[in-house]
């Protein structure tokens, strides 16, 4: 059963990583930059790799310096290695969500300036001044997310180890955490959802206005 969700958790990790890969080839495509798409493939590449690796092997891997048959140090491991996958989930998330808003808002750009009068442009910049905002700030939860779980699971297993934490109560604070990484991606979903939706829409707009 642990091998099963250790697959499915890597298959979901690389899904989300093939459509980042898509999704930044479609935006580049937009802005008509064609350099850099090998660099962001073996990016893509090394981090679905390491992922792997540590998904797969990482208890052998630490086993050669952390005792994993001493008390609950396996289980440890095992909750923290889950809570980083949440983490990442959340994070790649949250990075499909600012790839398709910075789509969103190149279409916008390219549609606005061909056919924006020009009592117009003072509206459509404060819209994209908006959506600027709304990437740096989704930029900043993204690396929160990143610290928050740090911070999280170092706190989580000084308290376990110094003060004899029981495994249910170690279970129950380590499920507030995912549930944190659950509503964030609901919300990073629910965005990708609705903007991919007016993203869609503007494409297919711009066929019709081009036919």
């Amino acid at each position: 059963m642990y091998v099963f969700i250790k697959i499915t958790a890597f298959f979901w990790t690389l899904a989300e990583i093939i459509i980042i890969f898509y999704l930044n080839w479609g935006n580049s495509l937009i802005k008509g930059k064609g350099k850099g798409e090998k660099i962001f493939t073996i990016i893509c590449i090394a981090l679905s790799v390491s992922l792997a690796l540590l998904l797969f092997w990482g208890d052998t891997l630490l086993g050669k310096s952390i005792d994993f048959n001493s008390g609950y140090n396996l289980y440890y491991y095992q909750n923290s290695l889950y809570n980083f996958f949440c983490t990442i989930w959340v994070v790649l998330e949250g990075i499909i969500m600012i790839y398709i808003l910075t789509i969103y808002k190149s279409m916008k750009n390219l549609l606005t300036n061909k056919n924006t009068v020009n009592n117009d442009i003072s509206i459509a910049r404060s819209s994209f001044h908006f959506l600027n905002l709304f990437i740096v700030f989704s930029f900043f939860i993204i690396l929160s997310f990143i610290a928050l779980y740090i911070s999280y699971e170092y706190n989580l297993i000084s308290l376990a180890i110094n003060h004899n934490l029981s495994i249910d109560n170690f279970q129950n604070l380590s499920l507030v955490y995912i549930r944190i990484c659950g509503v964030f991606w609901v919300i990073f979903e629910g965005v990708v959802a609705f903007m991919g939706f007016k993203t869609y829409s503007l494409f297919k707009n711009s066929e019709m206005d081009m036919s």
